[in-house]
Order: structure tokens, then C-alpha cells, then sequence
């Protein structure tokens, strides 16, 4: 009985994967307008030595549709990051090291319902591909 209650409840949205070596078009935005609550798992294998110059910045964006938050239209706000902070513009977390890259991220989603998508920007030079995973983890689908 609990796993059918946590299967109705929970569930994941791939939103990007791939092996990249400079920042890609947006991926798909999640359409959180009907409550879905969760957060962003962010995982990956850095193809490069990362550091404070040669990182993969996350940057979230949202908008009242799809087509906006893929535009990068408004970047997330400190306000929208379950306890959190973005750094600046958008950057909801920054790969410096690849150890934490391999370990993961997970960033609560709190803010507006609406379309959220975030986009690994590759920040410095990048001369082999980094393999990128970032998936929205819906914690409640009943929440409204």
C-alpha cells in the first residue's frame, strides 16, 4: 500500500540529457501551474577539470508559458529556491568541482506556479564533453 501512495504521488520529468561541450538551446520547461511540487536533480560527469573559471553554471528561468521559460525569459529568484539561494541571474547552482557535479543537486522549486526549465551554461573552456542530467522530481502531484 505505501509504494502505490508514493507512486501516485511521486514522479520525475527528464528535462536534459546529454553530452555537451558549450551551452545548449534551453531544454523542455515543466509546467508546474497545476502545483506539481518538487525540485530540480541536477547530476553529471564533468569532461574537464571544473574550477572557479572553467565551471557549469545552472540557470533556471520561468514564465507564464513553455515558450517563454525555454526563451530564458524571467530568471527564479531566491523567493522560487526551496531553501536557497540563487547566486545571481538565474544560477541556481554551480558545478566547480567534479566531485559535486557526480553527487548531484537537488533544488526545491517553491516559487509561482507556472513553466520553469533550467539550462547548463558552460562557463570558461570546455574542450571534452560533460555529461548532463537534469530532471524535475514532482514530490506531490496532488498538491494544488
Amino acid at each position: 500500500m505505501a509504494r502505490k501512495d508514493f507512486t501516485d504521488k511521486a514522479g520525475h520529468i527528464a528535462l536534459y540529457q546529454d553530452s555537451i561541450t558549450a551551452t545548449p538551446s534551453a531544454p523542455t520547461a515543466v509546467d508546474v501551474s497545476e502545483g506539481l511540487m518538487g525540485g530540480f536533480l541536477i547530476t553529471g560527469k564533468a569532461g574537464i577539470t571544473l574550477d572557479a573559471t572553467n565551471r557549469i553554471d545552472f540557470k533556471a528561468y520561468k514564465g507564464t508559458t513553455a515558450a517563454l521559460a525555454e526563451a530564458a525569459g524571467s530568471p527564479v529568484v531566491s523567493a522560487d529556491i526551496g531553501g536557497g539561494a540563487v547566486i545571481t541571474g538565474g544560477i541556481i547552482a554551480s558545478a566547480q568541482l567534479a566531485a559535486t557535479l557526480l553527487a548531484g543537486y537537488f533544488i526545491p522549486y517553491v516559487g509561482d506556479p507556472s513553466y520553469v526549465t533550467v539550462i547548463p551554461n558552460m562557463e570558461g573552456t570546455h574542450g571534452t564533453a560533460s555529461d548532463l542530467n537534469i530532471t524535475y522530481i514532482v514530490l506531490d502531484k496532488e498538491n494544488k
